[in-house]
């Protein structure tokens, strides 16, 4: 939702996202007749009938929280992952992975399983090595709907030549599997001649990234609770602390705020 209306002074935007408060900017022209909104509360609830467009809040759908948010209107939480690494990473340990709903329409899932060398570990690689893991992944819908079990092998290498390439990564990757558990089954690390044992520089990692659709609430899931601060009259204030919440089952994930300059004459429409 956004509504404007065509005023003779110039207009400024803002956004506002968990921030206490708005800084106005000067006011072009006569600064004694002209005055700024004072009331985020009074810019949408009183103003909205009688000066359409003077302050808007434009809302767009997640519940709870200030996420990212893709171009399809997705929502991307934080992936979802597990790792093990270092003596952790032996035969028989296992790494399930669960997806819990957020209450979305519908999502979609990318599932990633990698084996990487931790380059950025301490640890003096002083030879050429070749490492690997073989492991069964079972995934599905839930841990009680497996659909499927499959045995698979991610090699990586590492190459100390100057200017020589090596696969520092490997990873499989499949859609759509809320429950993942993968066992691992087998593991080739070498030690190399200064003492360093490759293992511990090999991480193996069962990733979740999510892409969460949500329905925008409607009637009095889109009326937010304002709060507002008037601040003393001397010295002149230059701010204003606004806040805001969502009842539950907005769905929103991010407020926009357009404030702009207003005749000394409406004064009595803010607080």
């Amino acid at each position: 939702m956004k509504i404007t209306k065509s005023l003779p002074h110039e207009k400024h935007d803002i956004l506002l996202q968990k921030k206490p408060y708005y800084r106005p900017r000067a006011c072009p022209g006569n600064d004694r007749n002209m005055k700024p909104i004072r009331s985020a509360y009074c810019a949408f609830f009183r103003l909205l009938p009688v000066l359409t467009g003077m302050l808007a809040l434009i809302f767009l759908p997640y519940p709870g929280g200030a996420l990212a948010q893709a171009p399809d209107g997705a929502v991307v939480p934080p992936c979802i992952s597990g790792q093990l690494t270092g003596t952790a990473l032996v035969a028989g340990a296992s790494l399930p992975l669960p997806y819990t709903s957020a209450g979305e329409q519908y999502k979609k899932i990318q599932n990633v399983i990698t084996l990487r060398i931790i380059e950025e570990s301490s640890s003096f690689l002083s030879d050429n090595f070749t490492a690997s893991v073989s492991f069964v992944v079972d995934y599905g819908p839930s841990v009680s709907q497996i659909t499927t079990s499959q045995s698979e092998t991610l090699t990586v290498n590492y190459n100390k030549a100057t200017g020589t390439t090596y696969s520092a990564k490997n990873y499989i990757s499949f859609k759509n599997a809320a429950w993942v558990n993968v066992r691992v089954t087998g593991v080739s690390a070498p030690t190399l001649s200064n003492g360093v044992n490759t293992l511990n520089v090999l991480q193996l990692t069962n990733e979740m990234r999510v892409r969460q659709y949500f329905q925008l609430g409607s009637g009095t899931a889109l009326q937010p609770t304002i709060t507002d601060t008037v601040p003393p009259v001397s010295p002149v204030p230059d701010e204003l602390p606004v806040s805001w919440s969502w009842p539950q089952g907005a769905n929103l994930n991010q407020t926009q705020l357009e404030w702009t300059w207003v005749e000394t004459e409406l004064d009595t429409m803010y607080l």
